[in-house]
């Protein structure tokens, strides 16, 4: 289970306030974070994934 800073968790609630005048709680913006983070981890093993195949492309190739 992930585990957030309080200073984390304090700005993404202030941030849904001041961005959207959205008032969530501490408990709905762990929620956002954990996804935020899962969204990252996505893009990041998509991206490490595109550049192995590219540098095994490039091995064949030479």
């Amino acid at each position: 289970m992930e585990v957030y800073s309080e200073e984390l968790i304090d700005r993404m609630v202030a941030y849904a306030l001041t961005k959207y005048n959205l008032r969530i709680s501490r408990e709905q913006a762990v929620e956002y974070l954990r996804s935020l983070g899962n969204l990252y981890l996505t893009f990041s093993k998509i991206r490490a994934r595109k550049h192995k195949n590219k540098q095994e492309n490039q091995a064949h190739e030479s």
